[in-house]
């Protein structure tokens, strides 16, 4: 693995057990993070961007699912240890900021009692150290100490997620993984929040998975953007080469979102017809049966994960991506 990327994403792939046997939701997802950089990976819901996260963080439990491939952090496999192995690296080397995760605090337990939990539990028990510890973490996220003697009902969704924040930043990770940190948030406090990210991010130089619904926000914040459907990555380049995406669902989701910042009125497209069942995917190309430019070539032929420009910087998984008129989108800054 390359000595400036910190995680490494090859063939990845998880079924869910269904009373009709198992189903895929994720196939052959493959990337890479470098170190220092905020990787954004977006896609409608049910694309399997969450299921990618918990995979990576091992969070998928033996009874619900199972997973293959590999999952480089660094120099170990993720995809390989064994629970005491991976208890080891968890909130020390990789982090995660859940899907809600204002709602995943524990509502019985102060702020405080916590991060002592988290912190006792590697190893940390000097109760005026954690204390100093948790109070700079508070602080850090623009909350007064005053956050750590309260229930979280007695705080706002925007403080919660940046307790949460707070608390993925015990032992500086590598990585953070935050799983649609913004969502349910009004646009003002998830401005907010998204700056305060690239703060943190900037100062301790720690890499972020960045995932969201809103493709816009991610080519505001991110570095390099990835698109999931169907289970499928379907395109993945810097911010710069998604002014002119190559896969029609990149284009179709750039379309459908309102550029905050653009001039004039410009008319939004929504993308006809719905995701694909996992439980009964079409043939070929997942997005084949919402695509404007489909043949009947796509319904038949899966598309390959391919390099675009010999680089590997910018891949696409379309078998027509060269015939399509390249269309630009100029979203905010």
């Amino acid at each position: 693995m390359a000595e400036n990327t910190i995680l490494r994403v090859d063939s990845l792939w998880v079924d869910y057990y269904t009373r009709s046997g198992p189903i895929r939701v994720v196939q052959d997802v493959s990337f890479e993070i470098r170190r220092g950089e905020i990787l954004g990976l977006a896609g409608e819901s049910g694309s399997g961007k969450s299921t990618v996260a918990q995979a990576v963080t091992r969070l998928i439990r033996p009874t619900v699912g199972r997973m293959g491939g590999d999952v480089w952090l660094q120099d170990e496999n993720i995809a390989q240890l064994d629970r005491k192995a991976l208890r080891h690296i968890k909130w020390k080397k990789v982090s995660i900021v859940a899907q809600s995760a204002m709602n995943s605090l524990n509502p019985v337990l102060r702020i405080r009692s916590q991060f002592d939990d988290i912190l006792q539990s590697h190893g940390q028990r000097n109760r005026q150290k954690n204390f100093a510890r948790m109070r700079e973490l508070i602080e850090m996220v623009s909350l007064s100490a005053e956050v750590l003697d309260a229930f979280p009902h007695q705080l706002s969704g925007g403080m919660k997620q940046r307790v949460a924040i707070a608390m993925a930043l015990l032992f500086h990770p590598d990585l953070v993984i935050m799983d649609e940190p913004t969502t349910a948030l009004d646009v003002i406090v998830e401005r907010e929040i998204v700056s305060e990210i690239k703060r943190l991010q900037r100062e301790f130089g720690f890499s972020v998975l960045f995932i969201s619904h809103d493709l816009d926000l991610l080519l505001r914040m991110a570095d390099r953007v990835a698109i999931m459907y169907g289970g499928y990555l379907m395109e993945i380049g810097s911010v710069q080469e998604f002014t002119h995406p190559l896969h029609p669902y990149s284009r179709a989701l750039l379309h459908s979102f309102p550029a905050i910042g653009a001039v004039g009125a410009e008319r939004r497209r929504g993308i006809p017809g719905y995701p694909p069942d996992p439980a009964n995917p079409p043939g070929g190309c997942r997005f084949h049966p919402r695509c404007p430019h489909s043949s009947e070539r796509c319904g038949s032929d899966l598309p390959l994960w391919e390099a675009v420009g010999g680089k590997g910087d910018q891949r696409v998984r379309c078998i027509r991506w060269r015939e399509i008129p390249n269309e630009s989108h100029t979203g905010s800054d």
